[in-house]
């Protein structure tokens, strides 16, 4: 098999002597990283020994991957192949392929921890990116209740637009202002809602 030749990710972008910023703000640098790594994945994925689209069974009946048991004991796997080795019998009715057989195990023994590590960076990968989205979430959620507070008196227009265009992506309905009562003229309220004082004395 031939060395499979992965180039080197892209160098990011030179930063100003006085400039404080990390390289890695610069979103094209993450664009070709992430691009590089997608390219690396392809050439690992080609690696992988692959069924096909079909499988051709030794009655000669070409049919889909068998999909299911994946939870069959892989130390029973192992012992029907053994069988089929040692009995005739068992090899006459051509339910299974030895070498095919012998093939797959060892695919599977090698490549699990494989699975495994892939499995773990995936993890690895979502953790780093929800810590990132959600340490700017915050940071845009304060920024947003800053910005509201500021344009409590509507007096700077750039700021309120701001202010619509954020609450308009997050999604949010804009606050709705309490309704007070109007006051109203006594003299007005009808003598049926107006409550009579007592006439009734106490007696001696």
């Amino acid at each position: 098999m031939s060395p499979v030749i992965i180039t080197p990710p892209p160098a990011p972008p030179p930063v100003d002597p006085g400039s404080d910023a990390p390289p890695t703000l610069t979103i094209t640098y993450y664009r070709q990283l992430a691009a590089h790594l997608m390219s690396a994945l392809d050439e690992i994925s080609a690696i992988i020994p692959r069924l096909g689209e079909s499988v051709v069974l030794r009655t000669g009946v070409e049919t889909k991957p068998p999909s299911g048991h994946h939870n069959i004991p892989l130390v029973f796997l192992s012992t029907a192949v053994d069988s089929v080795e040692q009995l005739p019998e068992l090899q006459v009715v051509k339910k299974l392929d030895v070498n095919r057989g012998r093939d797959s195990l060892q695919l599977i023994d090698a490549f699990r921890t494989v699975q495994n590590r892939a499995s773990a960076f995936g993890k690895d990968l979502g953790q780093v990116l929800d810590a990132r989205q959600s340490a700017l979430a915050l940071e845009s959620l304060d920024t947003y209740a800053v910005a509201q507070s500021l344009d409590r008196d509507k007096s700077n227009a750039a700021l309120s637009e701001a202010v619509e265009n954020m609450r308009r992506a997050l999604g949010r309905a804009p606050r709705k202002k309490k309704v007070t009562d109007p006051e109203v003229d006594p003299a007005l309220v009808p003598v049926s809602t107006v409550t009579a004082p007592s006439t009734q004395a106490g007696k001696g």
